[in-house]
């Protein structure tokens, strides 16, 4: 649950010498963020009570620029409320009840909207401003007094309004001026230069980031003493706050903030005369859209109170002053005639430069730290500086503080009257429909409608689906078709209420009764004002404003997938898992017999106690195979392992592998491990029967898992294992990425792992009826009603994608971004929330920094329920925000409708998954959907269910969404994008490769190499090529028995590879060899190439390489899978497998010039030939510390 109220005491772990960036963030960013959250999440409101010690301190100017933040964001959203609150220090530090008091009766008071309030001497105070009467043009003028020669800083010089003033100091007095800029000298700024110089003054640009310190001090460094400063620096950059960075809050505040600091740091103890800080009016009344350029004005404010009192303890010299302008005719930060046809409205006008001046030059001679300066209207300026309050009721002990404010007046006009406010249509709308909606609640609950809040939860009440139903039913009579997920996106009366008025508008307004018009009468304003409050007119209307174009943030970097791998089931690696997917195939069988005799739980009714109604699933194949000495395990260890410990530390081997990487590589860089894991029942076999003499408890600990594969792989990041249920895995990637982000770790490894271990789990499941009936998972099919328990084990190796790049990683795909959030209170435990999928799904968008419409498919939840399905695309819907006439646009999918729901590792399944489709450019089948589920309007939806194979059309880089959300409210979603390299491929190098392969021992070694030799067959595709290598293998062995037969020996007694002149032939016996060949394979050999300089193997390739037609199909019958052949390259495999693989005991070497000839090799090496052209076996000592 997310609060609405919090009290903020952060402010009182300062430090007196820390650093700027720590004062921000105690005062600034956790206010922007926290704000930017309640935004986000759509909180209908937000108090803060940012209470502080008045005591004077460094971070007392980073507290009071707060007020203009809340001033502006209070703008952009009126209920959200910052409210600074000024204790006494020994409130703070000694008496915390008296604190305690303070605290409660203001969080009490609910109806003051006071931004800066003050505890003094159990008194309140707030923050008011006076008019100060500013000179007549026939006073004498109050003329600044500068130093014949003085040296005169002012920081922002090249601006207009740094400009003005230095035309305005050099017609005082003969003076040197520094003019400071963060762009280069520029023709206006040298005519500016020659015309201060004609007045007798000496005038220098000095191009310098004055936020910069070190860069500041050398450059004022040459002019010794300075007697004066203006600092007019600042720069805005106007958006709304919910469209703002860090980043960009940092460039705004910095000409400001820092560089106040450090001007005031280098002139700490020059014999200053003034330090005159220049803001806008902002920094005292707030802004639209600058939100963090009034932070910075406002800081000013504090920042003059601060130094001042550092003056009145010998630590500074001269005069401070903040001075909050407004616009200027003639300078400021530039005006149009819109902005001066909106300060007209107000009251308000430019100010001209001349009222400037005058206005200067007294505040110089008043003893205010801030003063305020306005033109225009002197009653309308004053209505809009103090407005009329809401009435409320009187505080006791309130007594008003009241800072001065400046103003300069134009000539004063009458006020023209106001209308009074109309009664709202909306309010009347909100109070019928909030009427009509409680009443249909009240019957349908039996309740009166008197003990409806319209705050509460629905199921406060007992609502439950049933009635749902009758209320969907009852609602749809009137309004037509409306979501079926209603009553779980708006779960209070208030909530459903906002949706109505907003969405069905028209049909309410057909029966509401709305207010007559007021009359239209004078405003007058009371004489008390109470609040602060600026007038939003003023500010610029939304649609002026332009959204920021931020830097990337800090810590937001693409992660590369590198490496990955898994099991599902019918399938012992990925290519398997893709033929299934492709071929659209069920993977879900009944309980195999290995596992539990499932007819001893089973009973077709569901409710039935201890039995289930389900005996599905999808399974893995032995899962029960494990080789404990690989590992460094002994077998007496392993037995008591769980199954998914064992499982995942394998699946981590072939990741690594498949990322080319080993133990020794990986060890350069800082690895952490991410697992998630839901079930722990391997554990219930040692409880059930502890007295039949099992010598061995097994275990099941999570943790394990994760720190096994770090021991292992002496992997020294952190080492997580976490269930967030359904969402695991998915969650896993985050954290992982996350960590990548923030710098604690250069490689992760994460994923999920997942087994049906004990008949336990499906009886839990049919007594919670989540499990599926009928043993298919419907994904957004009609009829589902529960999903199908599958297992999974899957791990994808992680980089930040500019060091895989640089690296020369293969990269499978990028993840753009990835978030994780809960759904917070529902309609029940485990019913999902529709608006918080919503606003994950967009807080990922916003994270990667893409248009939802670049994104092509959603890689979807879709377990097949009634309920869950819905709620997704309702989710979805809302996320995506396509137009209306979008219709189809984004195809959806889930692997669950394959391989059943993998849970814990359901996320790393649908990540894979989506992997596999961008690298083979194809969308593969949703099955189970033939109808689609009637509880979904996909006719009227951006979306469409992936029902067939197709190609994956792109108008640009292939993007995804892949959803993963836990029974219990966890969700996780991550974007992925496809990675196109810009590298050429080298040419293929035409030069013999050494192909080396290990193992633990010989036979191991032989699978290894049978392995290699399907997945070259496999990944080749050309049919040719591949029939071309079983010809050859076939080709081989009938050559050598006509060797051996013109010989007298058998074959098995002839080495492949040796020339057959060695055998001792003579010429007669070469040319009846010869004969026999052109026999045998009905050709002719030309007379100019003899045959005896070959061997077998060498005479076999010849005559592939001079007769494909003759020698592709005539000795094999295999067919080779009609794709399209990868780019496979002779030397990248060998690179690999000689770096990228750890070296065994048991070896072997094969030199060959082609990958035809290697899969040939390896055929026969697979088959037990012993006697391999070029085939070089050994067995050595296993290294020392491998």
């Amino acid at each position: 649950m997310v609060p609405e109220t919090i009290v903020y005491l952060w402010s009182e772990q300062a430090s007196a010498n820390q650093p700027a960036s720590a004062s921000l963030d105690l005062t600034l960013y956790p206010l922007f963020l926290l704000s930017q959250a309640f935004i986000h999440h759509k909180r209908a409101a937000m108090r803060v009570l940012y209470c502080y010690s008045d005591a004077p301190q460094p971070i007392a100017p980073f507290i009071m620029g707060l007020a203009g933040f809340a001033r502006s964001l209070q703008m952009e959203h009126q209920q959200y409320w910052i409210q600074l609150l000024a204790l006494q220090s020994s409130d703070v530090a000694m008496n915390r009840q008296v604190l305690a008091a303070i605290i409660r009766d203001e969080l009490a008071d609910t109806t003051s909207r006071e931004f800066e309030l003050r505890y003094q001497e159990g008194k309140k105070f707030a923050r008011r401003f006076l008019p100060h009467a500013a000179p007549t043009p026939t006073a004498d003028p109050q003329q600044l007094v500068l130093r014949p020669h003085g040296c005169y800083v002012i920081a922002g010089g090249k601006g207009a309004l740094g400009a003005i003033f230095a035309r305005y100091f050099a017609s005082q007095a003969k003076v040197q001026l520094v003019l400071l800029g963060r762009s280069p000298i520029d023709q206006p700024t040298q005519k500016l230069i020659s015309e201060l110089e004609q007045t007798g003054s000496q005038a220098h640009y000095l191009q310098v980031d004055i936020s910069d310190q070190a860069a500041l001090s050398l450059a004022l460094a040459p002019f010794g003493t300075i007697h004066g400063i203006i600092q007019a620096a600042g720069i805005s950059n106007d958006s709304l706050l919910v469209h703002k960075t860090k980043a960009s809050i940092d460039q705004t505040i910095a000409a400001k903030v820092q560089g106040t600091l450090a001007l005031d740091a280098i002139t700490a103890k020059q014999p200053l005369d003034f330090f005159i800080l220049f803001g806008s009016s902002s920094g005292a009344f707030g802004n639209l859209g600058q939100a963090d350029y009034a932070y910075a004005n406002s800081f000013l404010n504090g920042f003059a109170a601060y130094r001042e009192y550092l003056a009145t303890k010998a630590l500074r010299h001269g005069k401070t002053i903040a001075i909050n302008w407004p616009l200027w005719a003639d300078g400021g930060m530039g005006h149009n005639q819109a902005t001066q046809q909106r300060l007209a409205q107000l009251g308000l006008s430019p100010l001209a430069t001349e009222q400037g001046l005058r206005a200067f030059e007294l505040s110089l001679h008043t003893n205010q730290l801030q003063m305020i300066v306005l033109g225009g209207d002197r009653q309308r300026i004053a209505n809009l500086v103090n407005p009329m309050p809401t009435p409320q009721p009187i505080q006791p002990n309130l007594v008003v503080d009241t800072p001065s404010m400046s103003e300069t007046p134009i000539t004063p006009t009458t006020t023209e009257p106001t209308m009074a406010e109309t009664p709202s249509i909306d309010a009347a709308l909100q109070h019928y429909t909030r009427d009509y909606l409680r009443a249909l609640l009240a019957d349908a609950t039996k309740l009166s409608a008197q003990r409806i809040n319209p705050n509460e939860p629905f199921e406060s009440y007992g609502v439950d689906s049933v009635m749902i139903l009758g209320l969907n039913n009852q609602l749809g009579d009137r309004f037509g078709e409306l979501p079926k997920t209603l009553f779980f996106e708006y779960q209070t009366l208030e909530q459903l209420t906002g949706y109505f008025v907003e969405n069905h508008r028209t049909t309410l307004l057909k029966d509401v009764r709305l207010p007559e018009p007021a009359s239209v009468v004078a405003a007058k304003p009371t004489p008390q004002p109470t609040s602060v409050n600026p007038n939003p007119p003023s500010a610029p209307e939304l649609s002026q404003l332009a959204p920021a174009q931020p830097a990337t943030p800090k810590g937001e970097v693409d992660i590369a997938i590198i490496g990955v791998s898994g099991r599902y089931p019918l399938a012992a690696n990925l290519d398997e898992f893709w033929q299934n997917l492709q071929t659209g195939r069920n993977c879900v069988t009944t309980i195999p017999a290995e596992r539990w005799d499932y007819r001893r739980y089973f009973h077709p009714e569901k409710g039935t106690y201890g039995k289930t109604y389900s005996i599905w699933g999808g399974f893995l194949d032995d899962i029960d195979k494990f080789d404990p000495l690989f590992f460094n395990i002994s077998p007496l260890e392993a037995e008591m392992l769980d199954p998914q410990e064992r499982i995942f530390i394998q699946t981590v081997w072939h990741t690594l592998e498949d990322a080319g990487y080993t133990r020794n590589a990986l060890s350069r860089y800082q690895v952490g491990v991410y697992v998630g894991v839901m079930w722990g029942q391997y554990q219930l076999y040692g409880a059930a029967e502890p007295d039949d003499g099992v010598i061995l408890t097994p275990a099941s600990s999570y943790a394990s898992i994760a720190n096994r594969v770090s021991y292992f792989f002496n992997f020294r990041g952190p080492s997580i294992a976490l269930d967030t249920m359904c969402s695991s895995s998915l969650t896993t990637i985050h954290l992982a990425c996350e960590s990548i982000k923030r710098g604690e770790i250069e490689v992760a490894l994460a994923g999920g792992v997942n087994l049906t271990l004990h008949p336990n789990k499906h009886i839990f499941l049919s007594q919670t009826k989540f499990a599926s009936s009928e043993g298919l998972c419907r994904s957004f099919g009609d009829g589902g009603d529960g999903y199908v328990p599958s297992e999974g084990v899957g791990a994808i190796l992680l980089k930040a994608l500019p060091q895989a790049i640089q690296d020369g990683d293969r990269i499978y795909g990028v993840i753009k971004a990835s978030a994780v959030n809960h759904g917070g209170k529902t309609n029940g435990y485990t019913v999902p929330n529709p608006r918080q999928q919503e606003d994950l799904i967009r807080q990922a968008f916003r994270k990667a920094q893409i248009d939802p419409q670049t994104i092509s498919y959603i890689e979807a939840h879709g377990t097949g329920t009634a309920l869950g399905d819905p709620i997704e695309i309702t989710g979805l819907t809302k996320a995506f925000n396509l137009p209306a006439n979008q219709r189809h646009v984004v195809a959806v999918g889930s692997v669950k409708s394959n391989i059943g729901h993998c849970e814990s590792a359901a996320g790393i399944a649908g990540i894979t998954k989506v992997l596999l489709q961008m690298q083979h450019g194809q969308l593969v089948p949703s099955i189970h959907a033939e109808t689609l589920s009637s509880n979904i309007n996909f006719a009227e939806s951006p979306f469409y269910i992936q029902r067939n194979l197709s190609a994956w059309n792109s108008a640009g880089l292939r993007r995804a969404g892949v959803s993963s959300f836990g029974a219990g409210g966890a969700n996780g979603h991550i974007v992925l994008e496809e990675y196109q390299t810009e590298i050429q491929p080298e040419p293929n190098d035409q030069r013999p490769q050494l192909i080396v392969l290990s193992a633990r021992d010989n036979e191991r070694l032989r699978a290894n190499a049978a392995a290699l030799e399907a997945y070259l067959v496999k990944q080749t595709g050309s049919n040719q090529a591949t029939n071309r290598a079983f010809a050859g293998t076939n080709l081989q062995h009938e050559l050598a028995e006509l060797v051996a037969n013109t010989l007298n020996v058998a074959s098995s007694e002839l080495d492949p590879g040796e020339p057959l002149h060695e055998y001792g032939l003579d010429a007669p016996a070469i040319f009846q060899l010869q004969k026999q060949f052109e026999q045998a394979y009905q050709l002719t050999l030309p007379s100019n190439n003899p045959i005896d300089a070959f061997s077998i193997d060498q005479l076999a390739e010849y005559l592939q390489a001079e007769y494909p037609q003759r020698f592709t199909h005539a000795h094999s019958a295999f067919q080779a899978p009609n794709l399209a052949p990868p780019q496979l390259r002779l030397a990248d495999i060998a690179y690999t497998l000689q770096v990228g693989r750890e070296a065994m005991e048991a070896r072997v070497a094969f030199v060959v010039s082609s990958i035809e000839v290697l899969i040939e090799r390896l055929h026969a090496f697979a088959g037990g030939a012993t006697a391999i052209a070029n085939c070089y076996l050994s067995a050595t000592p296993k290294p020392s510390g491998d």
